[in-house]
């Protein structure tokens, strides 16, 4: 199998991942333990003018995907155990813009048109999970991006009722989502705390304005500064990213 991933930072450029899995007649099957690390480490590093970084692909490298698994039992067959709690991540890939320092693969501005269809997917994901972990305890949710709150408001509503739908949250779970300036109104505030969001990862990382306009990040200080107390008075548990 051949794995590719994608980066949109034009500083970098990135090595095609090398067949890290032999062709096998399984449906998944995970690598050789052998040289793993130093293979993986090789194969999704990027080469960068200023630090080196790591850019991460789906499927996972540990998998060969050459063909879809039948269910989600079949994913998990090496597992000898399946923990009796877990974690759930959730990705959305849209943003308003490119920060010239990213590196992630994002979809920016009008890709949001295309957050309706890939909601659904993630929809169907989720419960081809639920077949193997709807009677285990989820004690924590991590909904990163992009800028997930860039997701129109019905779109995360229809997220989170799929969460509850498909998997059994603890009554104490963390539910954190990312957030960056220019996307946190009191509407999308309200929204956040009624779907049950108790942790905001809020993505300031600079307050200087030019390096904010050199970034590619289209708001003020004065902006982010208000939408951070707004947060600060609805959820209370505000995480705040900074460059340095």
């Amino acid at each position: 199998m051949k794995s590719y991933s994608v980066s949109f930072n034009k500083r970098s450029r990135l090595n095609r991942m090398p067949e890290i899995s032999h062709q096998t007649a399984g449906l998944l099957q995970p690598l050789e333990p052998e040289g793993l690390t130093e293979r993986l480490s090789a194969s999704l590093m990027i080469e960068n003018d200023f630090y080196p970084c790591f850019d991460w692909t789906f499927p996972p490298p540990l998998l060969n995907k050459s063909e879809p698994p039948p269910s989600a039992r079949d994913l998990f067959r090496h597992a000898s155990v399946i923990p009796d709690a877990f974690s759930l991540y959730l990705h959305s890939p849209f943003c308003e813009s490119l920060c010239n320092f990213c590196y992630y693969t994002i979809i920016p501005g009008r890709g949001i048109e295309k957050a309706e269809h890939y909601v659904d997917y993630l929809l169907r994901e989720m419960k081809m999970y639920a077949e193997v972990m709807q009677d285990k305890k989820c004690e924590s949710i991590y909904f990163g991006g992009g800028t997930p709150t860039f997701l129109d408001d019905h779109l995360l509503a229809k997220l989170f009722e799929g969460i509850n739908q498909h998997f059994n949250l603890a009554d104490n779970a963390e539910i954190s989502i990312e957030s960056s300036p220019g996307t946190l109104t009191r509407g999308k505030v309200e929204l956040l705390t009624s779907l049950g969001i108790n942790r905001l990862s809020y993505g300031i990382q600079t307050l200087d304005e030019k390096l904010l306009a050199s970034m590619n990040r289209h708001y003020s200080v004065d902006e982010a500064l208000k939408e951070l107390d707004l947060a600060l008075a609805l959820i209370g548990n505000v995480n705040v990213d900074t460059m340095y």
